[in-house]
């Protein structure tokens, strides 16, 4: 297996009740037998008191949808500012 062309990009994240947070986005090609895939993963990050929330999201050829990201991260923000710090 191989992979190539890997990227590394800044993605803006800011949920609100939050302390902190910070987002990349990764492109590569993995390639193996002759076939290549296009991949992309994006890893968001927040804190929210001593807590610290992350999700990691996966596409294959494309993208995760940015919608859903910001939904899925919405939910475990406000999950973690439901219990006390």
């Amino acid at each position: 297996m191989t992979i190539t062309g890997v990227g590394v990009t800044p993605l803006p994240v800011a949920p609100g009740g939050t302390d902190s947070g910070f987002g990349i986005r990764m492109k590569m090609s993995i390639s193996s037998r002759g076939v290549s895939v296009p991949f992309n993963m994006d890893i968001l990050s927040f804190g929210v008191g001593r807590d610290e929330i992350s999700l990691l999201v996966a596409g294959v050829a494309e993208s995760f949808p940015h919608q859903t990201e910001q939904r899925l991260s919405s939910l475990l923000v406000n999950r973690a500012l439901a219990n006390p710090h």
